[in-house]
């Protein structure tokens, strides 16, 4: 029996098994949520959380079903459009449903698309007129990021991945941007998204609540290999991953604040293990920036190490072009994390140098994909080396060094609000409340330059109370 939602949410019935996405590109998130009370003020409280199947969802480079991976196993393949920079899924919205590409972010709670009066770059644009089941909230949407801003208006309709299905999921429809670079759509998962001060399920969250998975955790694999990865719902790839999978409890800013961030304690780091680098600070875990953003002091040495030339606009490194033809120097870049050390290869750390400027630095660049900056983030370069997992009810984050099996699958669902077999990722294992070096505002240019990760706000402009609005975190390229 599926429990109801709190806004005549609903989900189509599934088989008992993970329903899996493959993607071929960048990486991209999909999947349901569920509002509170705001949208349907006779409710007062979350859906029971009991008696709940399984959902899987994959970015994947091996396309179609696998029958190892359970009944229901659904494999949608992807397309890299390299102009987003962005792992992305396709979705549906409305009745009939819509098709659209969202961008899996785990900087950002909150969903938006475009609506009918346009979008960037063209990317697929929803059509309000054409949905039987849309509703529009009496509420404006805004989303604030270092290359621009989008304004619209809040929403709710019926959302389909795969063969899931949920009804009246909160979203923003986007009518006017001002955007310097872009994505067709983005698809949040970060924690505890708001509106008007009420507080909702985020995606990982809805599909547990309403009986699609066993469990609100979810993970992400991204094959360094290749332009592909894999995220699931209420699961994991046991093939993706080297044992042990280390647990953290996600750090918040403060006790009374709301937390919209995945955010762990770095401790240090080094280059070909000699002397470390001290960071001892929270930096956010972001699928959403293609990536990094560390002290601007490591960022010195790791550029130094490779022989790159320093873009003082943005705190970022470059190899020129009249040198692209000499090699990239071997070593190893190493972060520790508590119990973990994570350890990238130098050529893993080399990204377009569009991806960290846009069109406003040196053309057809590489560069070091690591910046500068007074806030830390660990983007995309991060999560090409480590196998993660996310559980927002439970305020955990869960790591594991990444194996070399890309095409090998085994996927299983998590055991209710637990990674089984995983350990502590630190001893203690506390969670803090940092005074310093929480994300601020760095402005589209200057030290962290104009593309910068990190969630972005999507707050509400009427006259409704304004919700708690995450602390600004700066450029998100978009």
């Amino acid at each position: 029996m599926l429990p109801l939602s709190l806004v005549t949410l609903a989900t189509c019935a599934l088989a008992s098994g993970p329903i899996a996405f493959d993607i071929s590109g960048k990486n991209a998130l999909l999947s349901p949520g569920q509002l509170k009370s705001y949208f349907d003020p006779s409710s007062s409280s979350k859906g029971d959380k009991t008696n709940q199947n399984s959902i899987l969802g994959g970015l994947g480079s091996t396309g179609g079903d696998n029958d190892d991976e359970g009944e229901g196993t659904v494999a949608n393949n992807l397309t890299l459009t390299t102009s987003y920079n962005f792992y992305f899924t396709n979705v549906s919205i409305g009745n009939p449903p819509q098709p659209l590409q969202l961008a899996l972010d785990t900087g950002s709670p909150y969903m938006w698309v475009y609506g009918p009066n346009g979008s960037w770059h063209g990317a697929p644009q929803f059509y309000p007129a054409k949905s039987s089941t849309y509703k529009r909230a009496n509420e404006s949407f805004m989303g604030s990021y270092g290359a621009g801003q989008l304004t619209g208006t809040w929403a709710t309709d019926d959302l389909t991945i795969g063969d899931g299905s949920i009804k009246q999921f909160p979203f923003g429809v986007i009518d006017k941007f001002q955007v310097a670079a872009g994505v067709p759509g983005l698809m949040g998962v970060g924690p505890g998204p708001d509106l008007a001060n009420v507080t909702y399920s985020n995606v990982p969250e809805a599909l547990w609540e309403n009986g699609d998975t066993d469990s609100p955790i979810f993970s992400v694999f991204l094959d360094k290999s290749s332009s592909s990865g894999q995220v699931i719902f209420g699961g994991y790839d046991s093939a993706k991953f080297i044992p042990p999978v280390y647990k953290y409890d996600i750090l918040h800013f403060s006790q009374t604040q709301p937390n919209y961030y995945y955010q762990l304690k770095v401790d240090s780091a080094s280059i070909d293990d000699g002397e470390e680098y001290t960071v001892s600070s929270p930096a956010i875990l972001d699928t959403g920036s293609p990536f990094c953003q560390l002290p601007p002091g490591l960022v010195d040495k790791l550029g130094k190490k490779l022989g790159f030339t320093f873009y003082e606009k943005y705190q970022a490194y470059y190899q020129p072009a009249n040198q692209s033809s000499e090699p990239i120097p071997d070593f190893t870049f190493t972060l520790n994390i508590g119990k973990l050390s994570i350890d990238i290869n130098s050529k893993d750390l080399i990204v377009p140098g569009q991806y960290l400027w846009v069109d406003d630095g040196p053309k057809n660049v590489k560069a070091l994909g690591v910046m500068g900056a007074p806030s830390y983030v660990l983007g995309d370069v991060f999560f090409k080396n480590v196998y993660a997992a996310f559980d927002s009810v439970n305020s955990k984050i869960y790591l594991a060094r990444p194996s070399n099996n890309y095409l090998l699958s085994n996927i299983k669902p998590f055991d209710n609000s637990t990674f089984q077999g995983a350990v502590p990722g630190t001893n203690p294992a506390t969670t803090t409340y940092p005074t310093k070096l929480t994300p601020m505002a760095t402005g589209t240019k200057g030290a962290s330059g104009a593309a910068s990760s990190a969630a972005a706000s999507a707050a509400p402009t009427g006259n409704q109370p304004a919700m708690g609005n995450p602390p600004p975190m700066g450029n998100k390229q978009m």
